[in-house]
């Protein structure tokens, strides 16, 4: 069962986006998008602005956060 009280489903949708985009060649799967979009939740996970927004990046950092999880517990995703 999904919970989508975190992030309220947005990681769910990354994470069918990136399994959408996975390929098969020759029994073998490839994902183009995923080492490019965890990079960049990283990215955004590890940021230590301290400007106006504050509030808006964090925001963004439990949002990276929470996706990378849902990422991490999908096993057809790290496999």
């Amino acid at each position: 069962m999904m919970s989508t009280r975190r992030s309220a489903g947005l990681p769910y949708l990354v994470v069918a986006l990136l399994k959408a985009e996975t390929t098969n060649f020759r029994d073998r799967r490839i994902f183009n998008l995923l080492p490019t979009t965890m990079a960049r939740l990283i990215q955004i996970a590890k940021s230590d602005r301290t400007t106006a927004h504050r509030q808006n990046e964090f925001r963004n950092q439990v949002h990276a956060l929470n996706i990378i999880r849902a990422v991490m517990r999908d096993k057809a995703l790290i496999e």
